[in-house]
């Protein structure tokens, strides 16, 4: 199941703008993780790959996984575009400096529920990073539900394989 709700603000994610202009959250429950990066795992392999070029700049399945063995989800690395800017045990949080406009992504487990708290929170830079994310917002919301019931899907198919 995925749900809005408010941001948790003891996370990772949320320390990392001073400013934060734009913020939305998920939770997602009913899932069989063995925490963050097996999730993260998931996230970036499960998505149809019109979605991983729009939003990561990835071509081929093949080259997502070369990254996440490469990357480990370590801070500093990069999977496509997304940085790897910070993590714990139990948060990675991804993102961008595009110039006019920052953004962080990130993906937090709950060890206690075994559930996820995806969270995107935006900075604008300048006058440019608010009109580009206002046009942009409508289809943010979107891509972010597509990816999460991606992940739901491929997680309910490997339930399956595995009864």
């Amino acid at each position: 199941m995925i749900v809005e709700k408010e941001i948790n603000t003891s996370t990772l994610a949320y320390k990392e703008f001073q400013q934060i202009d734009y913020v939305d959250c998920f939770n997602i429950t009913d899932i069989n993780f063995n925490g963050v990066d097996e999730f993260a795992k998931e996230y970036f392999l499960s998505q149809a790959l019109w979605l991983n070029i729009v939003s990561q700049g990835m071509f081929s399945k093949k080259s997502i996984k070369k990254k996440i063995e490469e990357s480990k989800f370590q801070k500093n690395t990069c999977i496509g575009t997304w940085k790897i800017f910070n993590r714990n045990e139990n948060e990675i949080v991804f993102g961008d400096d595009m110039g006019f406009m920052e953004y962080r992504f990130s993906m937090l487990y709950n060890p206690k529920s075994n559930g996820i708290e995806v969270s995107t929170l935006v900075h604008y830079k300048s006058i440019m990073g608010k009109y580009y994310f206002a046009l942009i917002k409508f289809m943010h919301k979107k891509f972010i539900i597509i990816s999460l019931k991606n992940v739901v899907k491929s997680q309910q198919i490997l339930r399956e394989v595995d009864s």
